[in-house]
């Protein structure tokens, strides 16, 4: 019963046979009215699906391993063409010969011939990497031969107007049959290379054209109504073939892609889990360490010699380096999670900068380099920022100026004001520089950068993808310019007081439904990468699309747990989200267009005033209707994949 089940199954799904019965009982009603044009479309329709079968298998063969339905596909496309001779003969039509009913039968047995041994040596093939550029010429050698055997005259006669079909025509149909269930029988006995679902669905292809094949064997004329229901057989024939290469080459692995996506999303959580668990856990034993050893060092009472202070500030320079790790690990996987706290509020960077330079001094007197803040002729710049933040991206990179230098080189601070009310402070060292083979993976995790191995051990790689998800969670953009053996320029961007057009993400603006604060911060995250103008056009552009796709995705998921959660005012929310979604369009569209900033300036503020009115004021009202339903909430939202 279960093997049975699994095979009934696919064949349950109603939307499987909706478009092959719509297409059908339209022709039966086209028929009633003129055959040749019930014709005409019953056989373009299983010859555009040939070709589609075709399309699907030829362009996704690279990362498909179906030996069997590309095959398949490949023996179709001539079957399609045949199926094209077919109706271009047929009587009444006259497109380049005179049309007849012998004519348009000889090209049908002979397709009919072409598409059961093709069937039938499919799941012989299957087993062997087959050479697509091969079949295509040895199938399509088939197809001309079999047409020049018609019009030349040596084909057999099939159909006598005023008698009907011939003997060959009637038999052919039978060993055509014969074939078909030769097929059949190869087909459920491949093991391994179709899915259950594949099989159904070939297995059913091959059953409607047996079908097919039975109804032609019975008309006299060729506008009979058998002549009928052999098209409408072979119409879902055809439909399941195609459905059948668009689960294997599309469905599936696209499928396979989901899973995949949810198993590492799973796997990311857990790694992020550990690693917070175990920084956790680390920092309270390196505290202790850290205590105890300075209690040693000033101690009065039992003060140490020269020797026993010399291994102490071997324990505090080690604990205080593994604390720093720890730390780093933390806030990488608290900003991984969305779990990091900003303080947002007017800070005087020039003040930043002074604190930074001075922490790192002494390092930097270590290595005998030089540390120059030079503000050049700005004037004093006011950020909104979280300050501590700030200055541990900033210590980030003076401390990786410092040690990527040569001794006695030098580190310059600057910073200056650019376009769309932003502030970029660079760190500029001369030292060696970074590779062109290590530049790409800069802002990776745990990688480390430096030509010079005894350097880059230093680190741990994990600084710098800190600093970038810091910098993008405070609304700004981090990058660097380097030439190897002369130095690099770290700079990053963030956003000037007077700057109203960004959104900072804080823990007030949280609704308390852990699903949806996270879709808003992926917007504002988003919406903060336009607000900078000096990306090209094309960059633009992509974040748009994000833009686009991801709003209408978070739209999908909101208005789900609204419908889980009985949120009252859902059809009224679903009208403002078709609003906003239509105008972000609309806009997006004209930009495309134009290129011109006052439409990113329009787009920057209807998403901002939209995220504050509707957002903060209407979805906060949710949360007091998802109150316990977080099962439900995470179902419903599964169910959307």
């Amino acid at each position: 019963m279960i093997i049975q089940s699994k095979w009934v199954e696919p064949l349950l799904n109603i939307r499987l046979w909706i478009p092959p019965a719509v297409m059908a009982i339209f022709l039966v009603v086209i028929s009633q009215y003129n055959y040749l044009t019930f014709h005409t479309l019953a056989e373009l329709f299983a010859i555009v699906i040939s070709f589609l079968v075709f399309a699907f298998a030829w362009s996704t063969r690279g990362f498909s391993t179906n030996n069997f339905l590309l095959f398949l596909a490949c023996g179709y496309f001539w079957i399609g063409s045949l199926d094209l001779m077919h109706t271009l003969v047929y009587k009444e039509m006259n497109v380049f010969v005179e049309g007849s009913g012998n004519l348009s039968v000889q090209f049908w047995i002979g397709t009919r011939y072409s598409e059961a041994l093709l069937l039938l040596a499919a799941p012989f093939a299957a087993a062997r990497k087959q050479n697509g550029h091969l079949l295509i010429v040895v199938f399509g050698a088939v197809a001309v031969g079999l047409t020049a055997l018609i019009f030349s005259g040596h084909f057999p006669i099939g159909f006598v107007e005023g008698t009907g079909l011939t003997d060959f025509k009637i038999y052919s149909e039978y060993l055509i049959d014969l074939i078909l269930v030769l097929a059949l029988i190869a087909v459920l006995r491949l093991d391994g290379i179709l899915s259950v679902e594949e099989k159904a669905l070939i297995s059913v292809a091959i059953v409607m054209t047996m079908c097919a094949e039975l109804a032609f064997t019975f008309y006299v004329d060729v506008d009979g109504t058998f002549n009928l229901a052999g098209h409408i057989f072979k119409i879902f024939s055809f439909w399941m073939i195609f459905q059948a290469i668009v689960i294997s080459n599309l469905k599936k692995p696209y499928a396979e892609l989901l899973e995949a996506k949810e198993v590492a999303e799973k796997a990311n959580e857990a790694k992020s889990d550990f690693l917070s668990s175990m920084s956790h856990e680390f920092r309270t034993p390196l505290n202790a360490i850290l205590g105890y050893a300075q209690i040693l060092q000033i101690d009065p009472k039992a003060p140490l010699s020269p020797a026993q202070n010399e291994h102490v500030e071997s324990i505090l320079s080690g604990s205080n380096r593994l604390l720093r790790l720890v730390n780093e690990l933390l806030d990488l996987t608290g900003n991984g999670a969305n779990y990091l706290d900003l303080t947002i509020e007017e800070i005087d960077c020039r003040d930043v900068i002074a604190d930074c330079t001075a922490l790192i001094a002494p390092l930097a007197e270590s290595r005998n380099v030089k540390i120059v803040a030079d503000p050049g002729i700005e004037p004093s710049a006011l950020l909104r920022t979280d300050r501590s933040r700030f200055k541990q991206v900033l210590i980030n990179l003076l401390t990786n100026a410092v040690r990527f230098n040569k001794d006695g080189g030098t580190v310059t601070v600057k910073y200056q004001e650019v376009d769309n009310g932003f502030l970029r402070i660079s760190v500029k060292d001369t030292g060696i520089g970074i590779s062109k083979e290590d530049r790409p993976r800069v802002f990776q995790i745990f990688h480390r950068i430096g030509a010079d191995a005894t350097k880059a051990r230093a680190g741990a790689g994990i600084g710098l993808n800190v600093a970038k998800l810091l910098v993008e969670r405070m609304a700004g953009r981090i990058g660097f310019e380097s030439e190897e053996g002369a130095g690099s320029t770290f700079w990053i961007e963030l956003p000037l007081a007077s700057n109203e057009d960004v959104l900072i993400w804080t823990d007030t603006m949280n609704i308390g439904i852990d699903a949806i604060d996270r879709d808003h911060q992926v917007l504002v995250s988003l919406l903060n990468k336009v607000s900078h103008e000096n990306l090209d056009g094309a960059a633009i552009d992509t974040i748009l699309d994000e833009l686009i796709v991801y709003t209408d995705h978070h739209f999908q998921r909101e208005e789900a747990i609204m419908g889980i959660c009985g949120y009252p005012d859902l059809e009224e929310h679903r009208g403002c989200h078709r609003d906003i979604a239509v105008q972000v369009g609309d806009l997006a569209e004209t930009w495309r267009e134009s290129h011109d900033p006052e439409l990113l300036k329009h787009l920057r503020t209807l998403m901002k005033d939209w995220f504050f009115d509707h957002v903060i004021n209407t979805d906060a009202k949710m949360s007091r209707y998802a109150t316990g339903k977080g099962r439900d909430i995470r179902k419903a939202l599964g169910d959307l994949k």
